[in-house]
């Protein structure tokens, strides 16, 4: 029997978008999904020792209203730092994933942290607010 080596965690079904690639919406995926507790989660990783990677999504899990979801991926990060993390984020929330990084660093967690992989859609959201800010610095200039 195959052992896996990756836990996909989703911490929560809170997003503020709708993407049509969503993970979340192939159902393939979703009728496999097990409720576990913090406490389960500690356990399997703790005592399936194949498990080196974690992916870590949502919803998004860098919802200002998700800082529960930062304490215990912090958690995590400390209790398995041998572990390779990965999050996945719509990253429209950039100023807590840029604070969750920083506090990574600053509790010595920044190894752990393997990527941050970012949905496409908000970063052409993102090029176009910057383009509008230059504009409007343009402008009053």
């Amino acid at each position: 029997m195959e052992q896996l080596d990756t836990l996909r965690l989703i911490l929560t079904r809170k997003c503020n978008y709708s993407c049509s690639y969503c993970c979340n919406n192939i159902p393939e995926i979703t009728n496999e999904i097990v409720s576990m507790t913090d406490q389960e989660i500690y356990n399997y990783l703790k005592y399936n020792i194949n498990i080196k990677n974690v992916c870590i999504t949502g919803g998004e899990i860098f919802l200002e209203k998700e800082a529960e979801n930062l304490i215990f991926i912090h958690l995590l990060l400390f209790l398995f730092p041998d572990k390779n993390f990965y999050f996945y984020t719509n990253g429209s929330h950039y100023i807590n994933i840029i604070d969750f990084l920083k506090s990574c660093k600053m509790y010595g967690q920044i190894d752990a942290v393997k990527g941050i992989n970012i949905s496409y859609e908000i970063i052409f959201e993102l090029k176009n607010l910057i383009v509008k800010q230059k504009r409007i610095e343009n402008y009053h200039e």
